[in-house]
Parts: C-alpha cells; sequence; structure tokens
C-alpha cells in the first residue's frame, strides 16, 4: 500500500505485474494470481476506477486451492464496494452480505467490520441516513483498530448528509490528521473534498475553495481521474453557489464530463451543474435537457434531490412560469419534511431542514417581488420549523452503553462545582467528549418513525387568519431578508408587511439584551444593578420602537413567530405586547395544530436540589390541581422525570436549569442526581401536554437554519409536549414561586396557558421574564378528581 499512496495506481500496477512474471505456472502461480487479482481490484477501486475494480474480481471464485476464506472476503468487499459507486446497490448488498458471512465464518473480524462498515456506505447512498450510523458504529464495535481515517470519513459523509456539518468537520478534521500523519494521500484528499462539501452546505461557498483545490492537485498529480472530477465538480458548485457566473466558471462548467466514469452519481452531480450554469447564461433549453439527464441518473440522496430541486425552481423563474417554479417548491419543502420524519433522532429532524436553505431563499425572493402579504406568510410558513409539524418523535429503545454515557456525563457535570481550576477546565473537556458520544450513540440508536402522511403541508394564509380571528390573536411573524429584518402581522383585519430593522441591529440588539439579563442576576451592588436596568429599558425602548408597525394590532393576544436575528428575546417585556397574553411558537402551523383544550388528567410536581422553597412550590402546584403526585429529595432523578414524561398529562419542575448555547440539547434542569438533559427527555416517549420548567434560562434558544429551535423547551416541543412555560433568564426564586403558583391556580379555573401567566404576572413584572412557548394549550373540562 505504501507504494501506491506515494507513487500511485501505475507504480502499483507494475509491481503485481512483476510479481505475476517471477511467479511463473503452477499451482502456486494461480493462487498468487488470484491474490494478485485481488490486490489489483483494491487498487483501481482506491482510484475511482470502479468497472476495472469490478472487472478485476470476476475471475476469483471460492475455491480453496486459489484463495482463503480472508482472500475470498476481501475479493467480496472490494467488489461490493466497487459497485456502490456504480449505482449497482442490490449487487453490492449481495457481495458485502456474502463478505461478511464468509469473514465471520473464518474468524477474520477485521474483514467482517469493514463489510458491515461497507453496508452503512451503502444505506447512505440509498438516503438511510441513521441505518448508515448505526452499521458504522457496529462495524467499529466489531473491529476498534480498523483504518480510523476511513471510518471517520464515512461517518463523516453520513453526518454532512443529516446536516450536521459542525460534528461533520470534527471527525473530518479528525481524519485529516490521521491521514497526513500516515502518508495516506488518497484518504488525505477525500477528506479534503468532504470539508470544502461542509463548507457549501453550511453556506460558505468561499471556503471551500482552498480544500477543494488542494485535492484537485494532488488527484491531478496522481491521475486519479474519477476523483479529480470529483474535485472539479465541488469547485464548480461552490464557484456558483456564491454567485460567480462569470464565463470563466461557466466554461468550466461545460467542460465538465463524466460519461466514461461508469459513476451514476458523478453523472448526475456534472448534470445538475451543467444546468444550473446554463440558467446563468440563458440557455434554458440546454438547462431542461440536462435537468431530464440528470432525472435518468440516480439521485437517492437527499441533499442531490433537493439540488436538482433548486436548479428545477429556477429554470421555472427565469421560464416566467411561476405555477410551476411554486409546484416545485411546494414539492422539494415536503421533501425535506419527508426526511425530517423519518428519524426519531431531534438532533437530525431538526439539522436536516439545512439542505433547504438555498430553496427557501429562492421562494422567498420571489414571493417579496409580488409584494403580497400573503405569498411572503406563505414562502416563510412553508419551510419554517419543519419538524414541529411531524408528530412527537417516537421513544429510543434502551440501550445499555447510552444510560452509561449520560450518568458518566451526569457525573462530569456535578464534580465541575467542587473542583478547583485546573480541575474544572479537564471535567469541562470530558463532559464536552461525553456529549459529542452521547450525541452519536442517540443518532446511532435512531428508531425509523413510522410514515407520516398527513400534517406534512403547512397550514394555509387562509387557514391560518380564520384560527387567529377566531381567538382574537395577532400573529407577528418574523424573518430577514435582504439584510433586513422584516414582519408580516396577520390579523382579523388582514395581512401587512413592515420592515423591523437591519437584521444586524436586531442580532446585536438580542444579544445586548441577553447580556444585560444575565448582568442583572449577577449584580449585587445597587448602582450596578440600576445601571443594568437602564440600559435593559433602552434596549426594550428600541425594539418596541422597531415593532411598532409590526405590532399596530388590536388582537387582545399575540403569538410571536421568531426568526433566526432574535432567538431568545424576552417577549412579554416589549412595548406594545406587555398587558396581551402571548404565546411564542416555532411556525404558525404548529401553534394552528397544537392549540386547544387538552387533559389534565394527571399531575406532576418535582422539586430539585439547592431550590428555596422548592418543596413549598411543588405543594402548592399539587394545591392548585387538587391532586397529583410529587418526585422531592432523592425520589427526584434524572430517571423518574423521564418516566413521568410518558405518562403524566402536567408536568412541573422546580429546579436550577442551564441553557447550553455550545451544545443546546444537552441544555439541562438539576436533580438529586445531577442533570437531565434535553437530549434524553423522550427516550420513553413524550404524553406530557403542558410542562412548566421554574428554572432559569431554560427557555432559551439556538435557531438553526429553518428556524429550527434547539433548547431545552424546543425539545420537549419537538417530543410532542403542546405547551411550555420557560424563562429566558434567571427569575429570583419567591417570584417564580408566587408566579407559578397563580399559573396552576389560573389552569385549573380554564384559562389557556398564555392567559394564566398573563394573569399570574400582575404586580410581578420580573415574571414576564417568563414566556408560554408552543401552541395556546388549556386543560380543558375536568372535575375535582381529574376526570374530563
Amino acid at each position: 500500500m505504501p507504494i501506491f499512496e506515494r507513487e500511485g495506481l501505475a507504480a502499483a500496477l507494475r509491481m503485481l505485474a512483476a510479481a505475476e512474471r517471477v511467479a511463473g505456472d503452477g499451482p502456486a502461480a494461480q493462487s498468487l494470481r488470484a491474490l494478485a487479482a485481488i490486490q489489483r481490484a483494491g487498487f483501481h477501486a482506491r482510484s475511482g476506477r470502479w468497472a476495472d475494480a469490478v472487472a478485476a474480481l470476476e475471475d476469483v471464485r471460492d475455491d480453496g486451492d486459489l484463495v482463503g476464506h480472508r482472500e475470498l472476503a476481501v475479493s467480496l468487499l472490494n467488489r461490493g464496494l466497487a459497485r456502490q459507486y456504480l449505482g449497482q446497490f442490490r449487487e453490492s448488498a449481495a457481495d458485502l452480505d456474502a463478505a461478511s458471512r464468509v469473514a465471520s465464518a473464518g474468524g477474520d473480524t477485521d474483514v467482517h467490520a469493514m463489510a458491515v462498515h461497507d453496508l452503512g456506505c451503502l444505506a447512505l447512498l440509498r438516503g438511510e441516513v441513521p441505518e448508515a450510523l448505526r452499521l458504522m458504529a457496529e462495524a467499529d464495535r466489531l473491529y476498534p483498530d480498523k483504518s480510523v481515517a476511513t471510518t471517520r470519513l464515512d461517518q463523516a459523509r453520513a453526518h454532512i448528509e443529516a446536516g450536521l456539518v459542525d460534528e461533520a468537520t470534527l471527525l473530518l478534521t479528525d481524519a485529516l490528521g490521521i491521514a497526513t500523519t500516515h502518508e495516506l494521500g488518497r484518504v488525505r484528499g477525500e477528506v479534503l473534498l468532504e470539508l470544502a462539501r461542509c463548507a457549501v452546505v453550511r453556506g460558505d461557498p468561499a471556503a471551500a475553495a482552498a480544500p477543494a483545490a488542494e485535492a484537485a492537485a494532488f488527484f491531478t498529480a496522481h491521475q486519479v481521474e474519477a476523483w479529480r472530477l470529483h474535485a472539479d465538480v465541488l469547485l464548480a458548485r461552490a464557484r456558483l453557489a456564491a454567485g460567480d457566473v462569470g464565463r470563466e466558471v461557466l466554461e468550466t462548467v461545460e467542460s465538465l464530463d463524466a460519461s466514461g466514469t461508469g459513476s451514476p452519481v458523478l453523472e448526475h452531480h456534472v448534470a445538475v451543474l451543467r444546468a444550473e450554469a446554463a440558467v446563468a447564461r440563458g440557455d434554458l433549453g440546454t438547462a431542461r435537457h440536462e435537468v431530464a439527464r440528470a432525472g435518468r441518473r440516480h439521485r437517492a440522496v437527499l441533499s442531490d434531490e433537493l439540488h436538482l430541486d433548486l436548479v428545477s425552481a429556477r429554470i421555472a423563474e427565469a421560464s416566467g412560469d411561476a405555477a410551476a417554479r411554486s409546484r416545485i417548491l411546494r414539492r422539494a419543502s415536503l421533501r425535506l419534511a419527508r426526511s425530517s420524519a423519518a428519524t426519531s433522532s431531534l438532533d437530525i429532524r431538526s439539522a436536516v431542514a439545512l439542505h433547504g436553505r438555498r430553496l427557501a431563499a429562492v421562494d422567498l425572493d420571489a414571493a417579496v417581488a409580488t409584494g403580497r402579504p400573503s405569498a411572503v406568510f406563505a414562502a416563510t410558513e412553508r419551510w419554517r420549523a419543519l419538524s414541529l409539524r411531524l408528530p412527537g418523535a417516537p421513544a429510543s429503545r434502551d440501550d445499555e452503553r447510552l444510560a452509561d454515557l449520560l450518568a458518566r456525563l451526569r457525573m462530569a457535570r456535578r464534580q465541575q462545582g467542587d473542583a478547583d481550576a485546573a480541575g474544572a477546565e479537564a471535567l469541562r473537556e470530558e463532559a464536552a467528549r461525553l456529549e459529542r458520544e452521547v450525541g452519536r450513540r442517540e443518532r446511532e440508536l435512531d428508531a425509523r418513525a413510522a410514515a407520516v402522511v398527513d400534517g406534512l403541508r403547512p397550514a394555509s394564509h387562509a387557514e391560518v387568519r380564520r384560527a387567529l380571528a377566531a381567538r382574537d390573536t395577532a400573529a407577528l411573524v418574523l424573518y430577514s431578508h435582504g439584510g433586513m429584518l422584516r414582519a408580516v402581522t396577520l390579523d382579523a383585519h388582514g395581512t401587512r408587511l413592515s420592515t423591523v430593522c437591519p437584521a444586524d441591529e436586531a442580532v446585536e440588539l438580542s444579544r445586548r439584551t441577553r447580556a444585560d439579563l444575565r448582568a442583572l442576576a449577577l449584580a449585587t451592588a445597587a448602582p450596578l444593578a440600576e445601571a443594568v436596568r437602564r440600559s435593559l429599558a433602552a434596549n426594550f425602548a428600541r425594539l418596541g420602537a422597531a415593532l411598532a408597525d409590526a405590532l399596530a394590532t388590536d388582537a387582545g393576544r399575540i403569538v410571536v413567530i421568531p426568526s433566526m436575528a432574535v432567538p431568545s428575546v424576552p417577549w412579554r417585556m416589549v412595548p406594545g405586547i406587555e398587558g396581551r397574553p402571548l404565546t411564542v411558537s416555532g411556525s404558525a402551523t404548529s401553534w394552528l395544530r397544537r392549540s386547544g383544550p387538552g387533559s389534565a388528567a394527571t399531575v406532576l410536581a418535582v422539586g430539585g436540589p439547592s431550590v428555596d422553597r422548592a418543596d413549598d412550590e411543588v405543594a402548592a402546584v399539587l394545591e392548585a390541581w387538587g391532586r397529583g403526585r410529587a418526585l422531592t429529595g432523592e425520589r427526584a432523578t434524572a430517571e423518574a422525570l423521564v418516566d413521568a414524561m410518558a405518562t403524566t398529562d402536567v408536568v412541573h419542575v422546580a429546579a436550577h436549569g442551564t441553557h447550553h448555547e455550545e451544545s443546546p440539547l444537552f441544555s439541562s434542569v438539576r436533580l438529586h442526581d445531577g442533570p437531565v438533559f434535553a437530549h434524553e427527555l423522550h427516550r420513553r416517549g413524550v404524553a406530557a401536554q403542558h410542562v412548566v420548567l421554574a428554572s432559569c434560562d431554560v427557555g432559551s434558544a439556538r435557531l438553526r437554519p429553518g428556524d429550527e429551535a434547539l433548547g431545552l423547551t424546543a425539545a420537549l416541543l419537538a417530543s410532542g409536549v403542546r405547551s411550555v412555560l420557560a424563562a429566558v433568564a434567571p427569575v429570583r426564586d419567591d417570584v417564580t414561586h408566587e408566579l407559578v403558583r397563580r399559573h396552576h391556580t389560573g389552569l385549573r379555573q380554564g384559562l389557556d396557558a398564555a392567559a394564566a401567566l398573563e394573569a399570574a404576572t400582575a404586580g410581578l413584572p420580573e415574571g414576564r421574564l417568563f414566556a408560554v412557548y408552543g401552541a395556546d394549550w388549556s386543560a380543558g373540562t375536568t372535575s375535582a378528581s381529574g376526570v374530563r
């Protein structure tokens, strides 16, 4: 292998040919030639000459006189992998299954593991990302010592397809270091290409140029034509995505030719790029021809399908066919929603929206150009928080390894507070490592969700208007376009558009507001606290002024649909909103479909450690409902809360909370045995309809593309909870205690969650840091015994 890696395919083939000549004739020579064929096929496959690899192995048979079981397994493995690139998926699966059986029977654990890993690669090509991750992880456990660089590379490819580009980048950085250290030139080139693809998917195509160019130079120098073409395709795609439609780029794309590679995947990529370039130069006939060619090629992977949808939408737009463009965009949005629905992983459900980023931009551009508020609303709603249209994520199966990782993570988090500076830093690093391991394991265990037929389409403008009018509610729908934060306001009187402020100003205003709220919670000196309050008041005044036009409505209630520019604003403190019941929702569709009466037949209150009057608060909640169970002291554990989420209608948690900005799905509330994380709350399934988080910060969220929220509150909503009450900043324990007591009393009296919170806030201005997230849920009609 070193000669192949350092000197290239030709040198390696010459060495094999020389060995065959020296061997002469006879049984030993026949065996050597069979082994040489296996080795030759491997070199062809690594060079992207997949048809040659398959041909080289056609004469290798299950003949014990020529090759042993190990060599036979390797030949089947190499042929199965080569057939993936030729689009021969059924034949690839048969070869890899056979390789796995032969290797397992012969005790060749390393080859068995490679066959399982390559079945994971096949699952990825079929668009089955969770299955791909599961098989790759199984291969890791079968033989941990196999080539780490290629393992990390393929795992990164699966994460990119899932939209998890940050995780993919970590894996690729690891693989790059290993490949560089061990002089694995071709692996290094492939890693560089995937790093470039991460940049394109992330929306930073300029950052793709350097790694893609370096990979292209390597593959050109070593005459690896198929992989050089991969690099050229990625470079051209990055330049087109960056808006570079100059003559040089268009001519480069025109010159791309994958017809000799035998790879349907490469042929598809080239055809789509040629169509995209043809649209840019106004040659719509060629663009349609290339799209038709691409449509005849294999394209099971979501990102490839959406790229073709993007180009098709641009062809329709350039042709002046608005109806066709709308049909294509609606189809693409549903394709993305179905992909999200196919997984139970909250991480993947929200991350996959990244692949729809450019389509959403095309949709919004076209809608804004019409000047019609209803069109703008439809375009924003079509791509917004797709994961919230889905049924709650199904329960994941019990897994000892996941349970062990979570227990170790809980311990590391608990120990941080008692450690010295050096020890705390080491524990933070250990916790970060464990968080990555938990995330990967959770994705590996992903339970394929049941097929979702209904509910994926967004609510129409007319549906939302009718629901708003019936509830005396106005919707404030925020979005960014052209560098500005803008709003669509819907109420009983109609729908209108307004401009709020520059988007970067909104981001900075949101950041400063949150910083001031944290500073206020820590301020012990009166002069400092007063200075922070003045700063906060100024920030809220600026935000209220910017939103004045959007909030000019006589509706008695408000539902806010936030955007990435303003993800965690304490909306109930904004001038123009104060005094009206308010709900913060991920989308108008999820608000509409989840609002209304529910059940409060079962109630649970949980008290965490180190919370003043936690036991009193638990007792007050149960008194307000006249029923319910309490979990306090040693009984208030993470496992008990996870179980309660699956069996209880109304859950109240009085505990310290933490929003984890870098890893929002590891935001947590602290119970007797340590933190319980957003990642794990749906492990047993979720039956809870209304959850009260009487905790600091856990109403905060980080928004991904597609306005997909991440955080503890967001995780509960994505798991199926209809309504969550939470705060975006620290609130004093005495204020929280009184506020939630009043809130539960209001719910028991028949108020919906937002109205109950607004009534509970009277005389408690600090309580305006709490808000209701999700929908306008109410307890419905219940008797004192809790029977509906």
